[in-house]
């Protein structure tokens, strides 16, 4: 079923284009966010853009969703356009600034974006988990979703 879903979409929203895309084969291993670390981020936004097909576009109302690795930011690359990464309601991956359990996401309102961040029961949640009637290996992806660094 998961299979038959577009891997990318185009819309427009409040005056914006944003191009959502998850992440390809090739893109695996967090490449946004190596991409940022060695400031090539501009170079991958174009990159991405260019999929989408939508030159016409001004860069101010450009903007590239791109979830893969569960960490919430957001990244102003040139012209006003804008990358950003939705966060995740399990626990963040290895390796990033996951200070507090919880959810992490990206709201936007009237064309403004604001990250959020709500606290959950972590523990509480986990038990439930244990106790479920899954297959083991789902309950150890999941357990492994919600828990803490």
């Amino acid at each position: 079923m998961l299979q038959r879903l577009p891997s990318s979409a185009v819309v427009e929203i409040d005056g914006f284009t944003y191009y959502l895309k998850h992440t390809s084969e090739e893109e695996k291993g967090d490449i946004v966010l190596k991409a940022m670390k060695e400031f090539r981020s501009q170079v991958l936004f174009d990159r991405l853009w260019e999929e989408t097909g939508r030159q016409d576009v001004p860069m101010e109302k450009r903007r590239i969703v791109f979830a893969h690795s569960h960490q919430c930011w957001m990244h102003l690359v040139r012209g006003g356009a804008l990358f950003m990464n939705p966060g995740s309601i399990s626990n963040r991956t290895l390796g990033s600034d996951n200070i507090e359990p919880g959810a992490d996401y990206i709201v936007i309102q009237d064309g403004v974006p604001q990250m959020k961040h709500i606290s959950y029961p972590t523990e509480e949640l986990r038990k439930r988990i244990a106790e479920a009637p899954f297959e083991d290996r789902i309950k150890e992806m999941a357990l492994q979703l919600h828990t803490p660094e």
